[in-house]
């Protein structure tokens, strides 16, 4: 796997990750990033990785995980609610990217979308982590289409808290709430008003033309 996907070349341990060479000493321990896991069918795992590795990101892309490279564990059938596998063994793919915490550029974020839409589209059919990056974008109903059995933990859910004390401010568990508001792209500049840049904050805080153009992105009001 690390050959396929980050090392050309002689590779080796640092932080307890498998690193090219090249990039030895770039990862430094206090490091920000996200953290996301999807859990693939194990039918699905070799062609999901094969296209990850092919046709979604590009060598030049790399560094979007930062130049580590995708970790992987396997989980056998489970019959729990909110089980990754409950219809049968399922592998993990993890990826690290530190997009959001350094500078960067539009293609980046074009090529983390895509590695999005790769892990959760048809090729591979991942399910999201409970605990990873990710569910911030997140509705019930792409909730309930992940976890086939979502609507049965919902109904226990309500059995044991009828009054939602423990549910939280996430749509994810409530059929009736609306999508989730991410926020908005702000700034001084017409570049930062522009629909690319609306489009998330990885997309607004993107490096602009000029130094001039800087964007920020606003949560929205609570």
């Amino acid at each position: 796997v690390e050959a396929t996907m980050f090392c050309d070349g002689i590779c080796l341990a640092s932080e307890r990750q498998i690193v090219p060479m090249a990039v030895f000493g770039e990862i430094a321990p206090d490091d920000k990033y996200e953290q996301s896991e999807w859990a693939v069918p194990i039918a699905q795992v070799a062609t999901c990785f094969r296209e990850l590795a092919t046709k979604v990101v590009p060598k030049n892309e790399r560094r979007l995980f930062l130049a580590a490279p995708v970790l992987l564990r396997f989980v056998g059938q489970e019959d729990s609610f909110l089980s990754f596998s409950t219809d049968g063994p399922h592998m993990l793919f993890n990826m690290n990217s530190d997009l959001m915490y350094r500078s960067h550029e539009a293609h980046e974020c074009r090529t983390w979308d895509a590695v999005i839409a790769h892990m959760e589209g048809p090729s591979c059919n991942g399910r999201l982590h409970w605990g990873k990056t990710g569910w911030d974008s997140m509705d019930h109903a792409q909730a309930a289409k992940m976890y086939p059995n979502f609507p049965d933990f919902i109904k226990v859910m309500k059995d044991w808290d009828p009054t939602g004390k423990f549910v939280g401010g996430s749509p994810v568990f409530d059929p009736s709430a609306p999508k989730p508001v991410l926020g908005s792209c702000a700034g001084t500049s017409a570049e930062c008003k522009r629909p690319e840049r609306q489009a998330s904050r990885c997309m607004c805080t993107a490096q602009t033309p000029s130094w001039w153009d800087t964007c920020e992105w606003q949560l929205p009001q609570a």
